[in-house]
Order: C-alpha cells, then structure tokens, then sequence
C-alpha cells in the first residue's frame, strides 16, 4: 500500500479516458484537457478493443501531447478500462473524462484543486452541462444550492445524487484507502463507484465552476439481456448501500426499476433476468415487507414462458 502511495505526485490530477471506438470525438475531448489553466495533469488513454480506427487517433494524440498516456486491453467494459487507468495513475487526484465528452470551463480543475488543498475534502464535485443538437444547457444538479463564495461543503445524507460521476475529482490516495474502484458491469457501473465513494467521505465541496459537459443525443442503447442485468445488478448494489442510511436514494433506484427498465424486463423473460429481479426483490421485502410489483408482474411473464 505505501508503495503505492509513494508513486503519486503532489498536486497532480490524472484524467483516465476510457475509449471504444469513439475517434470522431476523442481529439476534441484530450484538446479540451490541454485548454485548461491547471497545467499539472497527466491523461491516461485506455483503449478498451476498439475496431475501427480509433487506435490510429490515438497513436497521433500520444504524439501530439507529452503528457498523454495510452493502454490498450480486449474489450471489457469501461469500468474495467477506468479501474485500468487507476492503476497506473500517478496523480494526487483523479478525475474520469468519457471520450465523447468534454471540459467546459478552463478553469474548472485549477478551481477544484484548490478548493481540495483548502478543505482537505477527498471529493469536489461541480455544476454540470449538457450539449445538444449544438447548444448548451446548464444542467439543475446541485443547483438548489447558493454558494456565496467559490465553494459550499455539503453532506451526502441531503443531496444523495448517485449520477454524474465526471463532474467530480477525488482524492487518489482516498480512493485506495477505501478499496472504491468500478464493478466490471458493462452499464450502471459508475452510479455505484460515486455512491461508494461519496458514502465513504460523508462530506464533500461543490465548487462554483463547470467542468464537465455531456454531448447528448449520439449514443446507441443496447437492447440485449446482459444490457439489462449489469443495469440491474448495478442497481443492487447501490440499494445495499442505501437501504439503511440514505431513503431518497433507495426510493429513487427502486422507481428506477420501473420507469427505466420495465419494457426491457418484459422484453427478456428467462433466467437471467430473473435471477437478479428476484435478488432485488428480496432486498425489498426485508424493507416493505411486501414483493416489488415489478417482480410480481415478471413472475407471470416467467411462468408463462416456463
């Protein structure tokens, strides 16, 4: 563990960038890293199998940049791709960048780090943009909250927000003291990585910048059973975390079930499925004492087919 610690540079912030197939963005993404005022950053690339000609774009960003890194791996999700980027960081602090997005103020890191130097919080989060059809919006989260300087600290026993992992940095050395890394599902990995981590610090600063911005609109959902499951299996794992201590937040994931993922889970009745629903199911009912009318209407679905 100490040797591990040894390796991190003060004051240094590693942005892990996790890639498939996304080389009509990533330049863009790396470019937004580089414009910001904060100089001290290493970007660590991982490639996570791309099959197009995503590798060729990075070869030319690594030649481009000398503090850009880049690794390469068989396609495995990018939880696994983030948790790569993790073990080599040598940052002090971390943050996580998706290829297809990017960095909106510039001087949004450099506002962060210092309110992290200044609190001694092993987490700073910030507002949130989003980009749509070429326009911006500001997104509401943490809104609600005035802050009359350059930050607020807040508990996450009141905000509860379990999304939006980027619009955050964390203390490195934080992160491995309390074993936070991603589960290896390929959908809902990050919801589970940020409650873990903001349950662990209890408190946290939200500084009055931007940093992350969301392009909207370009993705291609999955319609496939383990599309389903890892979303499910996700969810699990942050309704264990919540079910004692933070309401809100179960009550949210537990509507999220439905509104969410109801039409996909009547979609895929087989064993998988059920499995999982029955494993949350169960975590309901020690709670309520009654069955998730989901499951009961699964249930029927189930035994049909069966």
């Amino acid at each position: 563990m100490n040797n591990e610690k040894n390796r991190f540079i003060s004051s240094m912030i590693s942005i892990i960038i996790p890639v498939y197939n996304c080389s009509q963005y990533l330049e863009d993404c790396v470019k937004s890293i580089d414009d910001q005022t904060y100089k001290n950053i290493e970007i660590i690339i991982i490639d996570d199998g791309s099959t197009n000609d995503t590798s060729n774009i990075i070869t030319r960003t690594v030649s481009k940049y000398k503090n850009v890194t880049a690794y390469y791996q068989n396609n495995s999700g990018a939880g696994v791709a983030r948790n790569l980027g993790l073990s080599y960081a040598k940052g002090e602090y971390i943050a996580f960048l998706d290829a297809d997005d990017f960095y909106y103020d510039k001087n949004a890191i450099e506002k962060m780090i210092k309110v992290c130097k200044k609190t001694n919080l092993p987490i700073c989060a910030s507002y949130r943009v989003e980009y749509i059809n070429k326009n911006y919006f500001h997104s509401d989260m943490y809104k609600s909250y005035k802050i009359d300087d350059d930050y607020i600290t807040l508990d996450f026993a009141n905000t509860q927000y379990d999304f939006f992992f980027q619009s955050y940095i964390y203390n490195h050395e934080f992160l491995i003291d309390n074993d936070i890394s991603f589960p290896s599902y390929r959908r809902f990995e990050d919801p589970v990585f940020l409650v873990k981590a903001l349950d662990a610090s209890k408190k946290f600063a939200l500084v009055d910048t931007n940093l992350h911005c969301y392009r909207k609109g370009h993705q291609n959902r999955d319609n496939n059973t383990q599309y389903i499951v890892d979303n499910l299996m996700g969810i699990k794992e942050v309704l264990l975390i919540a079910q004692e201590k933070y309401h809100l937040l179960y009550e949210e994931n537990i509507c999220r079930i439905d509104k969410m993922f109801r039409y996909d889970i009547e979609k895929m009745v087989n064993d998988d499925v059920h499995s999982i629903l029955a494993e949350i199911n169960n975590i309901y009912r020690k709670k309520s004492d009654t069955d998730l009318q989901i499951f009961i209407d699964f249930l029927k679905l189930y035994d049909e087919v069966n």
